[in-house]
């Protein structure tokens, strides 16, 4: 199996999970201020890794994850009826904290500014 064919079907799984908790999720402990930042199958397509990023504090990131948590099979199912594969992927929803880390990155660099003026 090509690599191009897994980061194709990584993003049309991305595309859809996106949709799907923005639109048809009705779980209220869901974020407004959630993305999902890239999914990471596996090469026998039967492992999906699904990266989501939260903005706000630690509380309603982990009421938010319960509730993906909950909502994991409703959202294979839908990925399973929507996106052409052979396999339908276990769902695995994993913390991105990159854009944490950019803010803290960016703070460290501003404060470093702020002292050599």
């Amino acid at each position: 199996m090509s690599n191009y064919k897994i980061e194709r079907a990584s993003e049309d799984i991305r595309r859809e999970i996106s949709y799907l908790i923005t639109h048809e999720v009705k779980d209220p402990r869901i974020s407004s201020l959630l993305s999902v930042t890239g999914v990471e199958l596996s090469k026998d397509y039967k492992y999906a890794k699904v990266f989501i990023s939260l903005f706000g504090d630690n509380e309603s990131k982990e009421d938010s994850f319960k509730a993906l948590k909950s909502a994991e099979g409703f959202l294979s199912h839908e990925v399973s009826k929507r996106v052409k594969l052979r396999f339908t992927p276990k769902l695995t929803f994993l913390q991105d904290n990159s854009m944490d880390n950019a803010l803290k990155i960016d703070s460290i660099l501003e404060k470093i500014h702020e002292d050599n003026k």
